[in-house]
């Protein structure tokens, strides 16, 4: 788990105990994003400052971390808010700078990093990879961004949205979902053929769509304000908890 103050923490009894396994760091402001590979095969995506890597890994499940693409002013984004790896070898970033989202790829399990064509007008949020070419990125653009070639070339899809993207889940190659931001209203669209095609199906505003989740086809999550459940594929919602309606800024499963 990533805390605000550069900190890293670990359980290995199923959350009843946490152990702070390292605040040392050279990074300015917060990690962002966690990816582990394996059991002990992890990247980390954070905010570098002048001489602070963007992307770190261990190989010891946590316990040390190597710096692995050092932030520069010219060459990168210097923000990274979310990392996919498809399989062991092929990993995936996506952040932002500049008015624009940038995508970083590593083929070798996060050793070295490559930055990839810049996308969008603004900061790339989320990105999911079906396989190790063909995969979706959301952000703060109203754009859906595919790629079939790696992060090579991308496709856009324009939306209706004028907030941009949150997040994005897809529960089979064919289908997924985007959800859109904090500003009314908030919006979900489903595609049901890998992303050729992209279809409102939802609206509703005063909440804030942070991410989304789904178990099956048919039944998924929102982390929004409170959390939003769906039990048929994402046409409808109903409000679940908490009933003070905190905001929520990340969901998942184990089963």
């Amino acid at each position: 788990a990533l805390l605000h103050d550069h900190i890293i923490v670990k359980t290995t009894n199923s959350g009843n105990n946490w152990m702070v396994k390292t605040n040392s760091l050279n990074h300015y402001t917060p990690f962002k994003a966690i990816e582990f590979i394996d059991n002990n095969t992890a990247i980390l995506g954070g905010w570098g400052s002048s001489s602070d890597h963007i992307f770190y890994k261990s190989t010891n499940s946590g316990v040390s971390w190597e710096g692995k693409y050092l932030y520069n002013y010219q060459n990168s984004t210097g923000y990274i808010y979310d990392v996919e790896f498809p399989s062991f070898s092929t990993g995936y970033a996506v952040g932002g700078g500049n008015n624009k989202g940038y995508v970083y790829k590593s083929i070798n399990s996060g050793d070295n990093w490559t930055k990839m064509d810049s996308i969008g007008n603004a900061s790339a949020n989320k990105c999911f990879f079906l396989n190790e070419n063909t995969g979706f990125v959301v952000g703060r653009f109203n754009q859906i961004f595919k790629t079939t070639n790696g992060a090579v070339s991308w496709t856009a899809f324009p939306t209706s949205s004028t907030n941009g993207f949150n997040s994005i889940y897809f529960t089979d190659y064919n289908t997924g979902y985007v959800c859109s931001g904090n500003a009314n209203p908030q919006l979900i669209y489903k595609t049901t053929n890998n992303g050729s095609n992209w279809i409102q199906i939802y609206s509703m505003t005063g909440s804030s769509f942070n991410d989304i989740y789904f178990v099956n086809s048919n039944t998924g999550y929102i982390a929004a304000r409170g959390i939003l459940k769906s039990s048929d594929g994402g046409n409808s919602w109903i409000q679940k908890a908490p009933n003070h309606f905190d905001y929520f800024y990340g969901i998942c499963f184990s089963s």
